[in-house]
């Protein structure tokens, strides 16, 4: 299974007005981009494509700055709108066939490996090295039922834990801490709606994770695992279909991200955009935003 034909039009053609028109087609920019976000080696991609090394990159990036900067592909959790609101929680209950009807996305992490950074380009290189035995960034992520990132965040080292990764960013300091002033917070609370994250968060108003003990608390610890089912099912094959859209062929436990030699948080954003595409199977054009190098997570 890969990515259709008219999907793979579709994304060209979106694409197409914001890819240089000489050199390479649009067409093939946008293919050796997609490979290699598929886990492609930059090698073989260039062999297939008869293209050289350095205009296999130019286009990688042309690619990944023409993807970032079309707004109908940007993340979007409008947690204030209280229509959707309604309509993400009525899909993560037709999705995980559960009880919970106040469920608005699935959060979880990824370690994206990289080569190791130079010295001079990080505070400290030993935050880099990740407990899997490789360098990485901590990847957070959160997905809703239709299989469509609808936020993430990598600003934060491999060595980080998921729980420390994903307070760091603004969406936790909003959600976690909010103001007096921040009403959708105390409406979200008031309403009973959450996000449903594993063990390896902390529980919350806005943050439901599974029950650690036992026990007596048998009942509720398997009621909550429901939610870590949902969990799965969505999360994980959020990060399949993005594989997916792509055209490779990986097991959700592994990851065409994994492979990325030297991942920037604009490439991780790029292609986690991707699945919108593949949901939607259709792009309307935006208008453009200016070229985005950071790893901050928007609100």
């Amino acid at each position: 299974m890969g990515m259709s034909e008219d999907a793979f039009g579709v994304l060209a053609s979106t694409l197409r007005p914001r890819l240089p028109s000489r050199g390479n087609s649009h067409k093939m920019r946008t293919a050796m981009a997609l490979r290699y976000l598929g886990g492609g080696s930059f090698i073989d991609i260039s062999a297939v494509f008869g293209a050289s090394i350095s205009s296999f990159h130019d286009s990688l990036w042309c690619v990944v700055d023409a993807i970032n900067s079309i707004l109908a592909m940007e993340f979007h959790l409008p947690l204030d709108d209280s229509s959707w609101r309604i309509r993400t929680a009525a899909g993560c209950q037709t999705r995980g066939d559960g009880p919970f009807d106040n469920i608005l996305g699935a959060l979880d992490a990824i370690v994206v490996r990289k080569e190791q950074p130079a010295a001079t380009d990080v505070a400290c290189l030993a935050d880099h090295w990740c407990r899997k035995g490789y360098y990485a960034l901590n990847t957070q992520a959160i997905c809703d039922s239709s299989y469509q990132f609808t936020w993430m965040s990598c600003t934060s080292p491999g060595s980080v834990h998921d729980l420390a990764a994903f307070s760091s960013t603004l969406l936790s300091r909003r959600l976690m801490y909010a103001s007096v002033q921040d009403s959708t917070v105390a409406e979200l609370i008031a309403d009973g709606y959450c996000m449903v994250a594993d063990e390896a968060y902390g529980a919350s108003e806005i943050l439901a994770v599974p029950w650690p003990g036992g026990g007596w608390r048998g009942q509720v610890e398997g009621l909550l695992q429901l939610l870590s089912v949902i969990l799965h099912d969505s999360h994980s094959a959020s990060f399949w279909h993005a594989r997916v859209a792509v055209g490779c062929l990986l097991a959700p436990s592994a990851g065409a991200l994994w492979k990325m030699a030297q991942p920037e948080p604009c490439m991780l954003q790029a292609a986690q955009r991707l699945p919108t595409l593949g949901c939607q199977r259709g792009c309307p054009p935006g208008s453009v935003r200016p070229r985005w190098r950071g790893g901050s997570d928007p609100l």
